[in-house]
């Protein structure tokens, strides 16, 4: 059967595409639109890809669109439409899989993105990620040539994604030459990942979600802006990126120190925990016994008597980007209108906790009450299954 998958948004969407490709039942013939086609050269898990068309192509038993492509294309009736997540939690890779599930042999976390081209030996060298085309997803000139000085004196630098001459298989082989990689959450980034090269991703805005966007399948770590700004985060419309000083240089060479000794998380088991500490931003809602463990730990915590006032919680939700509002008691009229006045200011809606009363909670006690209560409460989660 002839089956067309139209992913014809970023490099890194195509990425995690690489990963799902092997699952897919070996009846289907696959044919993949992308603006990106030189990705998929010698992968022997597509038969063809293609870029996209003004018009949808015909002739295909069955089509996949992965993303609302409605505005562009009108698919036939025999098309798998993507979906649309509520559980913020959830892996962009884990996500295909949940919509491509009934063509797919298994669901497994234990797959990995791959490029099938040219590779070069690998040398003393790391590579520097600099610019994308969100200003807010990359840090400042003066930040990178401060990191560039720094490792000078021991390590060959390669700088990508200023010249955009490359062809991207260029790029690719050029890429497989690094040893270690530090890289904004761009597509090139993503790239480096299915190459397997050990990297750092730098992240800066309020609306990028580490949980839902990280590389994965490979040894890294992350560093996250800390970002004081208050305003409402439109990543592509911003105009003043002040986050983008708000990452300190010291947490970029600390990070890199502990990648270079070995150090850093590759399943997907493993990154829940440090994932979560930067996509969590939680708000202890009327007690205060868990804010210790939380901060001591490095989560983003903030803390509010049960008797602050409906203007005080939404200021609270809106500064502080709150997605996880945990609350001790069950949740009222006030707290609710707040999460709903508040999610027209973050990235993702503040889903409301409730907390039987449990004490003396380890860190990942926490941490798994938070990720397993937004499945619950979002009825969306991935399971490993045939």
């Amino acid at each position: 059967m002839k089956l067309l998958i139209v992913q014809d948004k970023g490099i890194g969407d195509l990425i995690f595409l690489t990963a799902v490709l092997p699952l897919i039942k070996k009846e289907y013939e696959i044919t993949v639109m992308t603006p990106y086609p030189e990705l998929l050269r010698g992968n022997p898990y597509v038969k063809q890809a293609i870029k996209p068309e003004f018009i949808l192509p015909t002739g295909y038993d069955l089509y996949a669109d992965l993303w609302n492509n409605k505005t562009l294309y009108r698919f036939p009736g025999n098309t798998i439409k993507p979906r649309e997540f509520k559980n913020f939690t959830l892996h962009e890779i884990e996500r295909y899989q949940i919509a491509l599930r009934p063509i797919l042999e298994k669901m497994t976390r234990d797959v990995k993105p791959e490029l099938y081209l040219k590779k070069a030996e690998p040398r003393n060298r790391v590579g520097i990620m600099m610019g994308a085309r969100i200003s807010s997803r990359t840090w400042t000139d003066q930040d990178y040539d401060k990191l560039i000085k720094y490792l000078e004196p021991n390590y060959e630098i390669a700088i990508f994604g200023k010249d955009t001459s490359l062809s991207l298989d260029r790029v690719a082989e050029e890429m497989s030459q690094c040893k270690y990689f530090i890289g904004n959450d761009t597509g090139l980034t993503h790239m480096v990942a299915a190459l397997g090269i050990p990297l750092i991703t730098l992240y800066f805005n309020k609306v990028q979600n580490p949980l839902r966007w990280t590389p994965w399948g490979v040894r890294q770590l992350l560093a996250r802006s800390k970002t004081e700004c208050y305003d409402k985060c439109r990543s592509t419309e911003c105009e003043n990126p002040v986050c983008r000083n708000d990452l300190k240089f010291d947490e970029v060479i600390k990070a890199f120190y502990k990648l270079a000794e070995g150090n850093g998380f590759t399943k997907r088991e493993g990154s829940l925990f440090p994932l979560a500490k930067e996509s969590l931003f939680i708000l202890l809602f009327g007690d205060n016994k868990d804010r210790a463990v939380l901060e001591n730990n490095g989560f983003h915590c903030f803390y509010l008597p049960r008797d602050a006032g409906l203007f005080r919680i939404v200021k609270t939700i809106r500064e502080n980007n709150i997605n996880i509002v945990h609350s001790y008691f069950p949740a009222g009229i006030k707290l609710k209108l707040a999460a709903l006045i508040g999610s027209n200011y973050v990235p993702e809606y503040p889903l409301i906790v409730k907390d039987d009363g449990l004490n003396n909670r380890s860190i990942k006690e926490l941490v798994d009450f938070y990720l397993e209560s937004v499945e619950n409460i979002t009825n969306e989660s991935f399971t490993d299954q045939a």
